[in-house]
């Protein structure tokens, strides 16, 4: 992904210069629009939720996220959604994730061993949310000096944890999952805990990494 992503730059570039910053809002709404429409509800809600086929003739190959998120972090990066807009993208990120749960149940209910993970354009507007609320809340908000070094050296690692971060998950998350759920803890917090677990083992991984003064330029 991130490989794929590197290589898109300069197509993403061109495309950002020629969108100009006078149009940077109505370039959002339309992305968002048709991310809604064909990728929310085309994508997932019809066929993972209500059972309905899709043809494939609908889906959009080039709105990847290689190319999405990107794209909608620059221009939000550089626009004010106002009240309504931070009202409508909040409605579409809580429709996301009512549909992933919906998918997940149904998909349970066929298989109990199966999942249904908060992924593809299930997870693009709830990203989206979280880019935009943690923005105006780092705006409002004087945090402590501790707390802002530790989310530098944090976001500092934020590579290396994806980087290792899937090894880590299929090594671990399963068995830490096991062991919670063994003393009692249920099942939703279980697995919150065992990410949060796992995104500390990926960030200390990653500190000792950058020990090493080849990976250092890397990571």
């Amino acid at each position: 992904m991130y490989i794929c992503y590197l290589a898109m730059l300069p197509l993403l570039r061109a495309l950002v210069r020629g969108i100009g910053r006078e149009r940077m809002r109505a370039a959002a709404l339309y992305v968002c629009g048709l991310c809604a429409v064909f990728g929310l509800a085309l994508g997932f809600v019809l066929p993972k939720v209500l059972g309905v086929g899709v043809s494939g003739h609908l889906s959009l190959p080039l709105l990847s996220s290689a190319v999405v998120y990107p794209l909608m972090g620059y221009l939000l990066a550089n626009i004010s959604l106002g009240r309504k807009g931070a009202a409508v993208l909040l409605a579409l990120a809580l429709a996301s994730v009512c549909a992933s749960c919906a998918a997940t149940l149904q998909a349970m209910g066929q298989d109990p061993a199966s999942e249904q993970g908060l992924g593809g354009y299930a997870a693009f507007f709830p990203a989206l949310a979280v880019f935009c609320g943690m923005r105006s809340l780092f705006a409002r908000v004087r945090m402590p000096e501790r707390a802002l070094d530790a989310l530098v050296v944090v976001s500092s690692c934020t590579f290396g944890v994806y980087l290792l971060e899937e090894t880590m998950r299929q090594l671990m998350l399963s068995r830490l999952v096991g062991a919670m759920c063994s003393v009692g803890l249920p099942m939703m917090l279980a697995a919150f805990l065992g990410c949060l677990v796992i995104l500390f083992v990926g960030v200390l991984a990653t500190l000792v990494l950058k020990r090493v003064p080849l990976l250092r330029r890397l990571l």
